[in-house]
């Protein structure tokens, strides 16, 4: 009787670690994706106000976007390949097209939507 409630109190240690691992990670794969947004938001307006595209940013940008991708893989694996895409389109968006953007999943406008899902989850 003894090892079972030994085997029992172990099972919830390690389900309770599990648990905590799991949250970290999700913190870790929600925190990388919202400074991608937010970096990109704010790309996106400067440019819009009248800026000039920046090379040195949009690098940044992709960087963002491919460090995001990195913990969203052990939690979404598609949407780990939507934030990879990302950032390979900063590298060279003069290669993509709307179509493409919406195609590819990676318009600004779904991936937040797809941030704002996992955030509820």
């Amino acid at each position: 009787m003894y090892d079972l409630i030994m085997l029992a109190s172990e099972l919830l240690t390690t389900a309770s670690g599990l648990s905590e691992q799991n949250r970290k990670i999700k913190n870790e794969a929600l925190s990388a994706i919202r400074k991608a947004l937010h970096e990109t938001i704010v790309y996106y307006k400067r440019i819009k106000s009248g800026d000039d595209r920046d090379l040195n940013i949009e690098n940044k940008l992709s960087q963002y976007w491919g460090e995001a991708s990195i913990p969203v893989s052990h939690l979404d694996k598609h949407f780990a390949e939507i934030c990879k895409t990302k950032a390979e389109y900063w590298l060279i968006p003069d290669q993509y097209s709307n179509e493409d953007l919406a195609e590819l999943n990676i318009e600004l406008f779904s991936v937040k939507e797809r941030y704002d899902k996992m955030l509820l989850e």
